[in-house]
């Protein structure tokens, strides 16, 4: 490597040669950190030297024979040009001297005192060869050199003046090995010069780089300087490790520096030249990391504070450190790697206990722990669960997986182990649901050991029942039944609670279970915090939906438990309830607006098991709507969150989405393999089950296995009923079995099951209420038919469900059939296929209108011939109002015409209201549908955000 930024430094020794070549001699101390290029130097004048026709002579200083007396002169004077009787007496002066030092400590920093006529002789003897040649003496690395050759080379130094002899001492800049007597000495004469040298520059070190691999590499050497701090060695090394990356010589075209086994190499060579204390120093550094303080670091190797600030001044000269951290990451890991393991974790251990008395972060507490030995002090395990939150706080659950195991190995109190377990169960839950069993025999049996308090048991029941351990999951409940202390208000409130949500997630679980004999405390006599928590208020909420059917309370508490819960791991199923209940309620609006913006935060957040579960039920809510095509693909996302495994028996919820939708749009093949697989035993004991039981029945009557549809539908509404929870918009199971019947020709059955759904329905506004309205009408006579259908349009209008809106305008194109009344046939199939198309239910679309294969736009301007009274009143219509209109008549509800056109449901809701005044028409239904306008491509309805809005305000 060419010597950067060295040139006045070799001017400097050149010319103290070319003196000594002319008899007037000197000396050099050549001093710099640690791998600065002093020996590069030094041989670049030794050619120089040899190329001048002078007497070299060298040796090199060495910490394991600095404790051989003359070891340096023996190097420097046996190896010389002398006759035969001048080299015996060479070797009997050494030896003679030798022995004169043996008596002498060699670490003492007295020099002893060579016999004068000893140093003198070897001086004259050494000297005499100047009469012939001139002498160039180098010692390298003399800070390692023993006491008595230091003796001897300032016996040297001091004749060299006017001698043909010049003297060059290598050193490392700062050394403490140096004598400071010697050092004092030779620096005191006149002919004596200290030459350091600094690390290189940053142009300095493009210098060298772009000397290397040509000035293409311009901007690759830039990024050299910040990894080397300058230092020739390690730029050495780069180059290297640049050039060794993938086998290819070194060129300037890789964007940044390769760092590999060459630099870790220099690393390490440049701290084992320096001095124990260096290598201390770096190893404290390398276990602080970033909590690196001087005092710190002081405490952790209990050294003097002004000697650990002496070992980071050679540090940061020798490009290893800046400000007290390494300069590149490879660097701590090398002195990490390089430490014994028993000194590094002892390290490690002493770290985290001077980190957690100062009272710094929990989770750098933490990463020093883990790397320690056993800590079983009690700091130590309170410091790991508490990190763990913070890193369950931000998302990191692997880190805070590796915590909560540490913080149970260390913990001696088994209460809390089991405590800790629990909460790691839940964790890797979040992570991968199929994993979390691991741990079950051990809670079990701390369960049976009375280990568990009631919350805890909670979640282990539930952890229990998703992997579908009915057994277990009894017993557990059980246990917290027998459990419950008596006279304690709040265990019995949790007790009541987990019943209550037994009863709405795993009714068969809770008809297992002994009846409690605790009672449950009144609402009125609940403490106010747990009559607000989010769990026994989602599950109240949800509870009374699905026993007595929607209220306004309910869905207020729903959507208060959504506004005040950010998710985490005990809200997830509290959110999940409170969007079913929603759901449930037929408040699809609601529910679609929170789960979107639930989705938006779980998708900046590493948790796929919260995705999953909020993109089934965004599933549910996409196909209550119509949107097949959503249904279907967020179905499939929560099935690439999780796996099949890992939904365990909430399978039920997606799997029936998907294979709803999958029917629905006519890939049976699809929707078979779906339902061909192996499911958990359990799945029939959860309200999943329901949900499944549905969607197998949809499949087999759209593929015509009709008596296996009817024993699906029945077995999902008799478990409907035994688990008091027989809500139409649960699963409108009345509805599917009276198609059933009524495809089998038993009408009377049809109409009967008809009736009682529509009665169950109430005389709210509902989707419910209209597909309900819809069964009745297929139970009745033609003639009484199209005032229900027509009712049915408006409330599935309302509602926004575009595929069952499909199939009543279907079922009023048939019923116009019935009646002879063609030019309505025509108008209510056109509309039907139009519906049907948007949503991709291409068997509807295939039975309205068999024969049609027409772009809906197309189709829509060619298929309708306005009468003349009506055109002319058209042309009156803006062409804002002509698309408002065409797509009004063919059935778009006003939420989304406005997502169609990009404007607000206002805008549409005025637009309507001069339509009608301009067509003379009251109603939805008696627009025409053959306005000639272009019809814009759709959009997903975008769903009322007022709940994200207050939401949003709701944290801050």
């Amino acid at each position: 490597m060419a010597l950067a930024e060295r040139s006045a430094e070799l001017a400097t020794l050149t010319a103290l040669a070319a003196d000594a070549a002319r008899g007037k001699g000197g000396n050099a101390v050549v001093c710099g950190p640690v791998a600065s290029g002093k020996t590069e130097l030094l041989t670049e004048f030794a050619e120089h030297s040899v190329e001048n026709d002078a007497l070299l002579l060298t040796a090199l200083g060495s910490p394991a024979e600095r404790t051989v007396p003359f070891g340096v002169v023996s190097q420097l004077l046996q190896g010389g040009p002398f006759d035969a009787g001048t080299g015996a007496r060479v070797a009997e002066l050494l030896a003679e001297a030798k022995a004169d030092a043996a008596g002498f400590d060699p670490e003492s920093e007295r020099v002893p005192q060579v016999r004068t006529h000893v140093a003198d002789e070897l001086c004259q003897l050494l000297l005499g060869l100047t009469r012939s040649c001139s002498i160039s003496v180098i010692v390298d690395d003399v800070q390692h050199a023993d006491v008595p050759s230091l003796q001897f080379l300032l016996y040297l130094a001091k004749r060299s003046r006017w001698e043909r002899l010049a003297v060059l001492l290598g050193e490392t800049d700062q050394a403490r090995d140096v004598n400071p007597l010697f050092h004092a000495e030779l620096l005191r004469h006149s002919h004596t010069r200290r030459i350091r040298l600094a690390p290189l520059s940053a142009d300095g070190v493009r210098e060298v780089v772009t000397g290397r691999l040509g000035a293409a590499a311009t901007e690759l050497a830039t990024a050299f300087h910040p990894i080397t701090g300058g230092n020739p060695l390690l730029v050495r090394a780069l180059l290297e490790d640049h050039g060794s990356a993938a086998g290819r010589p070194a060129t300037g075209r890789t964007a940044s520096p390769v760092v590999g086994k060459a630099f870790t190499r220099a690393v390490l060579s440049c701290l084992h030249r320096g001095d124990q204390q260096c290598l201390d120093v770096a190893n404290g550094v390398a276990v602080l990391s970033e909590s690196c303080d001087l005092e710190l670091l002081s405490e952790l190797l209990g050294l003097d504070t002004a000697l650990v600030g002496h070992a980071l001044q050679k540090l940061e000269a020798a490009g290893l450190l800046d400000a007290l951290r390494f300069r590149h990451p490879a660097a701590r890991a090398t002195v990490l790697q390089e430490l014994a393991p028993v000194t590094r974790a002892a390290l490690h251990g002493r770290a985290a206990e001077l980190l957690h008395h100062r009272g710094v972060a929990v989770t750098t507490v933490a990463e020093q722990i883990l790397k320690a030995d056993a800590l079983r002090a009690p700091w130590a395990v309170s410091a790991l669960r508490k990190a763990a939150d913070q890193a369950l706080r931000n998302d990191q659950c692997e880190l805070a997986v590796r915590y909560l195991e540490r913080s149970i190995r260390l913990s001696r109190v088994r209460r809390d182990q089991v405590a800790t377990l629990v909460k790691l169960t839940d964790v890797v839950w979040r992570i991968n649901p199929s994993t979390s069993t691991r741990h079950f025999a051990e809670l079990l049996t701390a369960m049976r050991d009375g280990l568990l308090d009631a919350g805890h048991a909670r979640s282990l029941l539930g952890h229990l029942l998703w992997h579908g351990m009915v057994d277990d999951a009894v017993e557990v409940a059980t246990l917290m039944q027998e459990q419950v202390p008596a006279g304690d208000v709040k265990a019995a409130a949790a007790l009541a609670a987990t019943r209550q949500w037994l009863s709405v997630s795993y009714p068969a679980v809770l008809g297992r279970m002994p009846s409690s004999p605790v009672p449950a405390p009144s609402r009125d006599g609940l403490p106010a915090a747990l009559g607000a928590e989010p769990g026994r208020r989602a599950t109240n909420a949800l509870s009374t939906v699905l026993s007595t059917g929607a209220t306004g309370e309910a869905v207020t508490d729903a959507e208060q438990v959504l506004q005040c819960t950010r998710l985490g791991d005990a809200t997830i199923v509290p959110v999940d309830t409170a969007l079913c209940t929603l759901i449930y309620a037929d408040r699809l609006d609601k529910a679609a607006s929170w789960c979107d913006l639930l989705l938006s935060e779980a998708a900046g957040r590493r948790t796929p098991g919260w995705r999953a579960l909020l993109c089934s039920v965004r599933a549910e809510i996409a196909f209550r709507y119509g949107d097949l095509r959503g249904a279907e693909s967020f179905a499939r996302k929560a099935f690439g969150d999780m796996t099949a495994q890992s939904w365990g028996v909430a399978i039920g919820l997606p799997l029936a989405n998907l294979v709803l939708a999958t029917t629905a749009m006519g890939k049976y093949d699809e929707a078979a393999a779906l339902l061909d697989q192996p499911l958990p035993e359990a799945l029939l004991e959860s309200r999943a089950g329901l949900h499944f039981l549905y969607a197998r029945g949809q499949y087999n009557l759209a593929t015509d296995r009709l008596y296996a549809a009817l024993a699906d539908f029945h077995a999902c509404g008799e478990l409907m009923v035994a688990w008091r929870m027989d809500l139409p918009a649960l699963i409108p199971w009345r509805s599917a079995l009276a198609e059933v019947y009524g495809r089998l020709r038993e009408p009377e059955r049809a109409k009967k099951l008809a009736a009682e759904q529509l009665a169950r329905c109430g005389k709210r506004p509902s989707r419910t209420r209209g597909l309900s309205l819809r069964a009745v009408a297929a139970t009745q006579e033609p003639r009484q038919r199209p005032r229900l259908l027509r009712e049915a349009e408006e409330e599935l209008q309302s509602s926004g469900d575009r595929l069952e809106l499909a199939r009543v305008l279907s079922d009023l194109s048939s019923t116009h059939q019935s009646l002879g009344e063609p030019s309505q046939v025509r108008l209510m199939a056109r509309r039907a296929w139009h519906v049907a198309n948007d949503c991709h239910a291409e068997p509807l679309c295939q039975k309205v209108m068999p024969h049609r294969v027409e772009e809906p736009a197309a189709a829509a301007a060619s298929s309708a011939t306005l009468s003349p009274a009506v055109s002319d009143k058209a042309k009156a219509l803006t062409e804002a109002e002509l698309r408002v209109a065409n797509l009004a008549a063919f059935g778009h509800t006003n939420r989304e015409i406005a997502g169609k056109l990009y404007i607000t449901v206002s805008t549409v809701e005025q637009h309507l209201t001069r339509i009608y005044r301009k067509l003379n028409v009251s109603r939805r239904k008696e627009l025409p549908t053959g306005l000639q306008v272009e019809l814009p491509q759709c959009r997903p309805a975008e769903h009322g955000r007022r709940p994200a809005d207050e939401y949003a305000r709701a944290r801050g």
